[in-house]
């Protein structure tokens, strides 16, 4: 069976690090440019991801904080989970689903 470990160590050299592009429509808490409110990105958690898994719309300190141990949570929980990491029998196959799934959304992945 695949590993989620293996796989998040693949993703976090990807996407680590605070982001505030205003550019960047993953950077809203709306989801699209000028929608909501602009407090960045952390871990290559986005401000939609972010607001949906608190349940309020986060400030930018909150997203500039954002603990890794969280953003693992919501990786593991939004993603791996839905592309059902843990049965896939290949590592190499599981770690492109959930590259795949984490950068263009779990729908993409299977497409």
């Amino acid at each position: 069976m695949a590993s989620f470990t293996i796989a998040q160590t693949l993703v976090k050299r990807a996407e680590g690090g605070y982001s505030n592009d205003a550019r960047d429509p993953g950077n809203y808490t709306g989801g699209s440019i000028g929608s909501g409110t602009l407090i960045g990105t952390n871990w290559g958690i986005s401000a939609p991801v972010l607001k949906a898994y608190l349940g309020y719309s986060p400030s930018v300190s909150e997203m500039e904080n954002l603990p890794y141990s969280t953003a693992e949570k919501i990786y593991k929980a939004q993603y791996w989970n839905a592309i059902k990491g843990d049965t896939i029998q290949n590592q190499k196959l599981a770690n492109m689903l959930y590259d795949t799934a984490v950068n263009m959304g779990v729908g993409r992945a299977y497409e």
